[in-house]
């Protein structure tokens, strides 16, 4: 994208602060990519309960959570707050 365009996309840097963090090296990670700080909480949430979900007899807490991590006020915001990264690391160049 940044080749074609000129401009870094949301998610440019987010496989090397991948493995920095499961490298143990958070502040690189963060370094590679900021949005990584929203991305990787929200995304253990769904995988940990998406997987909950799948057990026998989930917990109410499970069931709450899963609920709470698809549903569309979680999607939505998730995808606004992309989108918001997008312009803001153009205009600002991070």
């Amino acid at each position: 994208m940044k080749a074609i365009t000129g401009y870094q996309c949301p998610g440019c840097g987010f496989q090397r602060a991948a493995h920095a963090f499961l490298h143990g090296n958070i502040a690189e990670a963060v370094s590679y990519n900021l949005f990584f700080i929203i991305a990787i909480p929200y995304l253990l949430v769904l995988l940990y309960s998406s997987l909950m979900m799948h057990g026998k007899n989930p917990s109410r807490t499970t069931v709450k959570l899963y609920d709470l991590a698809t549903s569309r006020y979680a999607i939505f915001s998730y995808i606004a707050i992309y989108l918001i990264w997008w312009v803001v690391r153009n205009i600002l160049g991070i």
